[in-house]
């Protein structure tokens, strides 16, 4: 499991950073502001199915349930971690926009904020575990739509 983790970390990485920007590219050439809270969730997703899809292509089977779970678990480590680095990043290249939130580090706006972190990471994991197993699944019939091609 430990390539899959790789190979999720690789494209969570680069859709989080990637999406932002080709939206601010939209955004500036088109006048048209696409960004959404689905930006929080989309890197997941991409990042999940290309892990599926890489784990048909080394294993030439889907996954099991099982392994299906431990790889949400997984990914979701790695989505926490990186998503706290980004955070960690943006402030510190940012001063301004943590002295803007000041309000938000009241306790009660804390608590709040946790909840929907709490929330967000919630819908990460369950979408890391969905998405793993359709780019498997995905990936699994394409491999089989290639075999019926070669003969």
């Amino acid at each position: 499991m430990k390539r899959y983790y790789w190979i999720y970390a690789a494209w969570f990485i680069g859709a989080s950073i990637g999406l932002p920007i080709l939206l601010e590219v939209v955004r500036h050439f088109s006048g048209v502001d696409l960004y959404s809270s689905f930006v929080t969730i989309a890197p997941a997703m991409v990042a999940a199915m290309v892990a599926g899809m890489s784990f048909v292509k080394g294993r030439e089977t889907a996954p099991t349930s099982s392994e299906s779970w431990r790889f949400a678990r997984g990914s979701l480590v790695i989505a926490l971690v990186f998503s706290m680095l980004y955070a960690a990043a943006f402030f510190a290249i940012f001063p301004e926009v943590k002295e803007s939130l000041h309000g938000l580090f009241e306790p009660t706006m804390l608590g709040v904020m946790a909840v929907i972190l709490a929330v967000v990471f919630l819908i990460i994991f369950l979408t890391n575990r969905i998405f793993f197993a359709m780019g498997a699944k995905n990936g699994l019939k394409a491999a089989l739509r290639n075999k019926a091609k070669a003969g």
